[in-house]
């Protein structure tokens, strides 16, 4: 208060309470003479570009989120793949398939026969069931990227 040549006063009260009370001058206490305020004229550039900073960190992770939480799975008319045949690649079969689902491991639960200890394997979700209450299950596996084994099992969805 003493840079603006203002007054400052704070106590108690008569009768209980706590009073304060300010006295800023509205013209300048010396003609010409210019004081510097702490604080003041700082610009407004480092905190918009903090701002923006953060905005774009947020929607950054909020796309890194939604790429880990969205999995596509296959459409109900791509259940059945007859265009899968040994020899295809990783890729190739993902792409006709659907990626591993954590899912369909789950169901298999050691119900499947163990895969060659050198493969790479990958079972997608299927969704449909059969009349009697059970999902087949497909896991391809691959070696050296190369279509090897294609074991179709059924577990109860019960």
């Amino acid at each position: 208060m003493r840079l603006l040549g203002g007054e400052f006063e704070a106590g108690s009260v008569a009768g209980g309470g706590f009073a304060v009370v300010v006295g800023v001058p509205l013209v300048q206490a010396e003609p010409g003479v210019l004081r510097r305020v702490p604080g003041a004229g700082v610009s407004r550039l480092p905190r918009l570009a903090s701002g923006a900073a953060g905005l774009v960190a947020v929607g950054a992770l909020l796309l890194v989120g939604l790429r880990l939480a969205y999995v596509p799975q296959p459409s109900p008319e791509a259940e059945y793949v007859p265009d899968v045949r040994l020899g295809m690649s990783w890729d190739r079969v993902v792409s006709l398939v659907g990626v591993d689902s954590p899912l369909a491991h789950a169901a298999a639960g050691g119900r499947m026969p163990a895969p060659d200890p050198v493969a790479r394997c990958v079972m997608p979700y299927r969704s449909t069931i059969d009349g009697s209450g059970w999902i087949e299950l497909v896991r391809y596996c691959f070696i050296n990227n190369q279509l090897t084994d294609i074991d179709r099992f059924k577990v109860s969805s019960r």
